[in-house]
């Protein structure tokens, strides 16, 4: 790419469109804003080789200055400044590493007309997102897998213009090749509006060529079905043809973006099309990953695949942990999902004292929750260490074959570390089905809370004697720093954090609570929030663990703005604070903008909340009622129904999982109803990126989706909704 828009323009790199409309002045006074030079890719890979032995030269002096920082002033400043200096230049050269996918996605418009026309189809190709970038590595080995996957939806996805015609469509068919980000992994979608894949059909085919057995195709959803087309030799085409078959080699698809630490996803709907989803990494030299540890020895896993950690006390194991199908389950809020004990999958020998998968009776439990492609999976290990950003090596040859290893890293005190790859333990560990919703009325508790009213909060407190809880959803991560690396600027308190300038807020600044002394540079700790708009994070004393308990909130005997409530948990009184309502009050420039605009589209504007579980229905009210709404409240889908037929409304937010009547029932009864059929609903829920889930939203008549504890975007989606709500009545 370099090479060839310097033959262009040469010292320049300047779109060629841009040139054109606007012509250089030969000006010998002007200064280009910037200028480009030609550089050799083997110098890059030297500069990505030197960046990668400086982040393992900063972890090294890290683990030997740890210990020396107290007895040696200003040591821990200049680790500091040198760390950052260490992350900025790493980050620099890693981007000059970087190439839009451009560099790929434009040869497919011709690869689709030219197989177009030889097969008699006809075909557009539309492609979205060109200009998100990956590392040139990944670019480089993702151009036959795409190849290969658009070939086949031109040949096998898209059916003839006459059979379109004959079931509705139009005869031309649509590809759609997108690229975009999220969650530090990059996404590349390959739509088509063909005959989907018959999923029954995948599953006999499979049997007669004994990929798998009947039995096990009987266990089988519909995607699991569908994947099958990914089983090396599996092929449903009669006649091999020599432009493509879906299912013809395509398990090298797979292969290949599982080398490059990848996952594959399949979507697809009979007579409605097909979506297949490669999930990859943004750079496959530096990452951030987790250090844990297992019977002495130290393994990493990329942070991008973590979802949260859960930590399980011994008192709760029987009421979070059960089996179900002969395997052991784990109660996540409204779902269950499966536990795979690392130990166990690594073939490691347990120690004597250890006579379960479950280690220590009466230690903690410590389970993390791995994202892998569309599902997740529990993981069980002994502890965790720290996250450190780590330079992969590849495996070597006589390893290459270990499917749980993606590369090898070397660690701070010179020892050698495996980076685990999650795709390699799911598939070790047999797992078929990644997550099950918690419908099952024998998982629910036997006493008169249900497993929903259980709510898992963050302990902490303010290096004082009070006590304070967060909701763990609302939390990202939480960073441990020296009071001395905090930056004042003017009468605000800053930290540097990931390349962006991290604004804090102390709770005794905003809250009747008890001032702590930081008169000395002790370690803090700083609970970085999700959901924000603004970077913004609140600084604590220390964490004093999580609990899992039904919250009853007094919002009487203690009260002031930026605080819920109380609540007595685990014999103490515990302070609630409301997060979004502490960042409104630290930093009212940002917030108040345009502020009075919002709450004058909410006047009179009156809003059912339909929420089972007081602790959510309470903070959804207080985020509506501090908006300017008006609300009502209903426990089930029975009670809304109740009310909507004696009250009239402008919206709804209805959570999905309830008793009685769940959202789904809910939605349908009031689309069924003529004088309901336009009412606005907001699905909120726990947990906000289930994508099925928001897909089936829609079909069922949902207007929005959002997270229950997500205030912005619940208030930003919420006023879009009403006001552009239909009068049906």
């Amino acid at each position: 790419m370099l090479k060839e828009a310097q033959q262009k323009s040469p010292g320049r790199l300047d779109h060629p469109q841009k040139e054109s409309s606007q012509p250089e002045q030969k000006n010998p006074h002007t200064v280009h804003a910037e200028e480009k030079i030609r550089v050799g890719i083997n110098l890059l890979n030297d500069l990505v080789n030197l960046a990668g032995e400086m982040v393992l030269g900063r972890n090294q002096l890290n683990q030997v200055a740890m210990p020396l920082v107290k007895d040696i002033p200003g040591l821990n400043t200049v680790t500091g400044h040198i760390s950052r200096i260490t992350t900025e230049m790493q980050e620099k050269i890693m981007q000059m590493r970087m190439q839009p996918v451009s560099m790929i996605f434009g040869k497919f418009q011709r690869v689709v007309r030219d197989l177009s026309k030889k097969i008699n189809k006809e075909i557009r190709l539309f492609t979205y997102g060109e200009d998100v970038e990956l590392d040139k590595s990944i670019i480089e080995a993702l151009s036959d897998p795409l190849t290969h996957l658009i070939r086949n939806s031109v040949d096998h996805g898209i059916e003839f213009p006459e059979d379109r015609e004959k079931t509705g469509k139009p005869r031309q068919g649509l590809i759609e090749l997108r690229a975009y980000h999220q969650a530090g992994h990059v996404y590349i979608g390959i739509t088509d509006d063909g005959g989907g894949i018959d999923g029954p059909a995948v599953g006999e085919k499979a049997v007669q060529k004994e990929l798998i057995t009947r039995e096990q195709m009987k266990k089988m959803g519909e995607k699991e079905l569908a994947k099958l087309i990914f089983k090396p030799g599996f092929s449903t085409a009669e006649q091999v043809s020599d432009v493509s078959g879906r299912g013809v080699g395509i398990d090298v698809v797979m292969t290949n973006i599982q080398q490059l630490g990848g996952t594959v996803e399949i979507d697809t709907e009979l007579n409605r099309g097909t979506t297949i989803s490669l999930v990859l990494p943004l750079t496959l030299a530096i990452v951030s990953g987790l250090v844990i540890c297992l019977d002495n020895q130290f393994f990493i896993l990329p942070e991008a695949n973590i979802d949260e950690l859960v930590r399980i006390k011994p008192d709760e194991r029987k009421s979070r942990i059960n089996v179900v199908q002969q395997s052991y389950v784990l109660r996540l809020r409204d779902i269950l999902l499966p536990l795979v004990s690392l130990k166990e999958v690594l073939g490691l020998t347990l120690s004597p004292e250890k006579g379960d998968i479950f280690g220590n009776q009466a230690e903690h439990l410590r389970i993390l929750v791995i994202k892998h492609g569309s599902t997740r999976f529990g993981l069980m290990l002994d502890s965790v260490e720290n996250i450190e950003e780590i330079v992969v090596k590849p495996l070597p040859r006589y390893l290459s074959n270990q499917k749980c290893f993606s590369g090898a890293s070397i660690m701070g005190n010179g020892s050698i570390a495996m980076i685990l790859d999650v795709g390699g333990l799911f598939d070790k560990a047999r797992l078929h089905r990644a997550e099950m919703k918690l419908e099952d009325k024998t998982l629910k508790t036997e006493k008169g809370t249900s497993e929903k009213d259980i709510q898992t909060l963050l302990l902490f407190d303010n290096c004082t004697s009070e006590r304070f809880a967060l909701p763990l959803e609302l939390i990202t991560r939480i960073e441990k720093v020296k009071q001395s690396n905090l930056e004042k600027i003017k009468d605000q308190y800053y930290l540097q954090y990931q390349g962006d300038k991290l604004r804090l807020v102390f709770l005794e600044h905003h809250l009747p609570v008890e001032k702590p002394d930081r008169s000395n540079d002790a370690t803090i700790a700083i609970i970085v929030p999700k959901m924000v708009k603004y970077p913004m994070g609140i600084v604590i004393g220390s964490v004093q663990g999580t609990i899992n308990e039904a919250v009853e909130i007094d919002t009487l005997s203690i009260t002031a703005p930026g605080l819920f409530g109380t609540a007595i948990l685990d014999g103490r009184i515990t302070l609630l604070p409301d997060m979004y309502r502490l960042f409104e009050l630290a930093a009212p420039e940002w917030y108040d903008r345009g502020a009075g605009s919002k709450k004058d589209h909410s006047l009179a504007k009156r809003i059912l909340i339909v929420e089972d579980t007081p602790f959510f229905r309470m903070i959804e009210k207080d985020y509506l009622i501090s908006a300017g709404y008006e609300v009502l409240e209903a426990e089930n889908g029975k009670e809304a129904l109740a009310i909507l037929e004696q009250e009239i409304v402008d919206g709804v937010i209805l959570d999905i999982v309830m008793p009685e009547m769940d959202g789904w029932q809910t939605i349908r009864a009031i689309r069924a109803d003529s004088s309901l059929k336009y009412l606005p609903v907001m699905a909120v829920t726990s947990i906000a990126e289930d994508v099925e889930a928001e897909q089936r939203s829609k079909k069922e008549g949902f207007t929005q989706w959002e997270a229950k504890l997500n205030k912005e975007r619940l208030l930003e989606k919420l006023a879009e909704m009403v006001t552009g709500k239909r009068e049906a009545r």
